[in-house]
């Protein structure tokens, strides 16, 4: 999992504004929950929210953005 979220920041760096990338970062620190939801749950559950959010501003139409918003 570091490597994929290095590779996420790297691939961030080249496009801030790219909400399919922001939605890959909201599923990899999903997976983090799901690997220890006591350990993780509450400090990163905050962050996926509005990883989501920010995805929805730029992309209201996505529907990979609205499903993981509803979730």
């Amino acid at each position: 999992m570091i490597k994929a979220q290095k590779l996420l920041d790297d691939t961030a760096s080249i496009s801030e504004n790219n909400p399919e990338i922001i939605i890959t970062k909201a599923l990899l620190k999903r997976a983090y929950i799901a690997l220890g939801i006591k350990k993780y749950g509450m400090s990163i559950s905050g962050k996926i929210s509005k990883l989501y959010s920010k995805a929805l501003q730029i992309a209201r139409k996505n529907s990979r953005v609205i499903l993981g918003n509803s979730k």
